[in-house]
């Protein structure tokens, strides 16, 4: 399991490396059945530059989905070996996208 995509209120990101992402490049309007929310597509380095943003105008909502993925979930650390361990692999893939 790879954590890939996630949207926030404002906009889709993707965190895949641009070889492996069809979208890559794209800055259009993302067609989810007429998108009703006008989200617009992202990719990594865009998503760092809202991150290290405090005042543009995406970080909060940004900030808050990376909030809720760091916190919300059982995954614990084992501290002997170093590594995470998780009841799910889809909770484990959002803890690591988190982390990254």
């Amino acid at each position: 399991m790879e954590f890939k995509k996630f949207s926030s209120k404002t906009a889709a990101f993707c965190v895949m490396p641009e070889e492996d992402n069809p979208n890559a490049g794209k800055n259009e309007p993302i067609d989810f059945a007429t998108n009703p929310h006008g989200l617009v597509f992202k990719n990594e380095k865009q998503m760092k530059e809202i991150l290290n943003d405090y005042y543009h105008p995406e970080f909060k909502a940004l900030a808050d989905v990376m909030t809720h993925l760091a916190v919300c979930h059982t995954v614990v650390v084992d501290k002997n070996k170093g590594v995470y361990n998780a009841a799910s692999p889809d909770e484990l893939s959002l803890v690591e996208g988190a982390k990254a």
